[in-house]
């Protein structure tokens, strides 16, 4: 019976924080360049990066979600390289070409992300984040003043609501305390520090939330949180979009140019 309970405690963990790690597959067809950093506790960090004509108005930033990678919707930086900016599509620790073994939520990847900025010398932002890349795009926008719009789609309000919404039924409440323990132990940080809903609430700079009507796997309930917490907040509702397709439809680039138009950004 302590076997059974440590075994389903560890998958547990590890269907938290551990991704399914999927491999980039050729190059996009727009010029580009690669880059790569380091993050704190030093991993190598791989993006590319797409350039415009003449100077950078600024610097969007294409942050995908758990279990893809940076090709997920790097597609879409003609968008924003055809009006002057500057874009960067990487991939998340513990995701495509990255190092790294664990999520954490944010938790590590907020300063992953702000070494990147670095990496580039950039000093005016637009983040552009889908699910787990939306909550740590959430994140970044509380805590870097280089931010100066955010986009955030299917993001979660918070850790411990997404993780006791995915419970599975037959796991006890012991066997679901001791993964929640592991995984913190493993990936090194507390699950309660992971509040996209608590940063919101402090974010000034323009905020725009996408979410999918059908998303079965974070509920509408938490963009409407996220809503209801953020001063500077526009929520968008996509009628019969999912969860994995939130940024994929025309639709929500339209909106997103459209919003970047309406703030001048």
């Amino acid at each position: 019976m302590l076997l059974a309970v440590s075994g389903c405690a560890t998958l547990g963990a590890d269907a938290l924080t551990r991704p399914m790690r999927v491999p980039i597959i050729g190059s996009p067809g727009l010029p580009h360049r690669e880059l790569s950093w380091r993050t704190a506790d030093g991993l190598t960090l791989r993006g590319w990066v797409f350039d415009p004509e003449g100077t950078p108005r600024g610097l969007v930033v294409l942050v995908h979600g758990k279990d893809i990678n940076r090709q997920h919707f790097a597609g879409e930086a003609v968008r924003f390289t055809r009006r002057g900016w500057q874009v960067l599509a990487f991939d998340q620790r513990a995701h495509g070409a990255s190092e790294g073994q664990r999520t954490t939520f944010g938790f590590h990847e907020v300063d992953d992300l702000k070494r990147g900025l670095d990496r580039l010398g950039a000093t005016r932002v637009v983040l552009i984040g889908e699910s787990l890349g939306a909550a740590v795009s959430l994140q970044t926008a509380a805590r870097d003043p280089r931010v100066v719009g955010c986009v955030a789609g299917a993001s979660f309000s918070d850790l411990e609501t997404i993780a006791a919404e995915h419970r599975p039924f037959f796991f006890s409440d012991d066997v679901f305390a001791k993964a929640r323990a592991l995984a913190e132990t493993e990936a090194g940080f507390r699950i309660e520090a992971i509040s996209p809903q608590r940063d919101v609430a402090t974010i000034t700079t323009p905020l725009l939330l996408l979410h999918g009507t059908k998303d079965t796997f974070i509920h509408p309930d938490h963009a409407r949180r996220l809503h209801a917490s953020g001063p500077s907040t526009e929520l968008i509702w996509l009628d019969g979009v999912g969860h994995i397709d939130v940024l994929v439809h025309a639709e929500a680039w339209n909106r997103i140019e459209r919003w970047m138009d309406e703030r001048s950004l």
